[in-house]
């Protein structure tokens, strides 16, 4: 529990029996940035540690990179590179369901590879069907190389995964039928995975998105009086008459299921 002392302005920590086991004076840092032994809140704190979190720019994933080997890929995907090449190097069987599935969708793709330079750094390219000549990564679409991405996140290696993945609207760049093809991947490899299988929570202002998963599986995010409140549509029977006769997506389009 956490509660500020209305004397002093400062936070205080508290185990489940309010006793106090710590302060903290610092405003500008979050109470799970410090290591407070017995807190209830360390259990989160470890689990935010080892869990990723992304919010993809193309525009990083366009440069060249260090090649050295990357064991995950970074918040906005700057290293996407050699985290392939990685990947390509170590697993290569997991590479090759990256190359499948992205082949799937965008047929004129042929083949994805990191391309390592003399310099010592290693930028992503792609070789099509009809084109002469490969195509490196700062003249790839942004879709694409979100696109990549994303599936590079799916189809992580046990070794290198992560029990939670949090990504910041998945949508952006993407076409719709991109979208579709990602939860369809990422369902079949969770089912595959069993209880091993990480969890993804996901941000989402998408109709086609939110249309693709089911109500079980949504949270709606608003505000109420100033504080964030989180709740779960599916304890609403009406919701589940309604989707008799829409889709999911299309309710949350409308604003039936709040969260605006």
């Amino acid at each position: 529990m956490i509660e500020r002392d209305p004397r002093t302005g400062q936070r205080v920590l508290r185990d489940r029996e309010g006793n106090s086991l710590s302060e903290i004076s610092d405003g500008q840092r979050s109470a799970l940035e410090f290591e407070i032994p017995h807190w209830d809140g360390a259990k989160l704190r470890t689990l935010f540690a080892v869990s990723r979190f992304y919010r993809l720019i193309p525009e990083l994933m366009k440069r060249p990179s260090s090649s050295a080997a990357a064991p995950f890929l970074e918040e906005g995907g700057g290293n996407l590179a050699p985290w392939l090449l990685t990947i390509s190097t170590r697993y290569r069987d997991t590479f090759d369901k990256i190359q499948r599935a992205a082949s799937s969708v965008l047929p004129d793709l042929t083949r994805i590879y990191p391309y390592p330079t003399a310099q010592a750094q290693v930028f992503v390219a792609s070789s099509e069907r009809f084109l002469r000549s490969d195509v490196p990564a700062w003249q790839m679409s942004d879709g694409e190389l979100c696109f990549i991405a994303l599936l590079s996140l799916v189809f992580t290696p046990q070794g290198l995964g992560a029990p939670l993945y949090c990504v910041e609207e998945p949508e952006n760049h993407l076409h719709p039928r991109l979208l579709e093809t990602l939860v369809e991947v990422l369902r079949q490899e969770q089912q595959a995975a069993g209880p091993r299988a990480s969890q993804v929570l996901a941000t989402t202002h998408s109709p086609q998105l939110v249309d693709r998963i089911g109500l079980d599986d949504l949270v709606i995010v608003g505000k109420r009086d100033g504080a964030t409140v989180c709740r779960r549509p599916e304890n609403k029977q009406h919701l589940h008459e309604l989707l008799e006769e829409a889709g999911l997506g299309e309710l949350y389009f409308s604003g039936a299921l709040g969260g605006a």
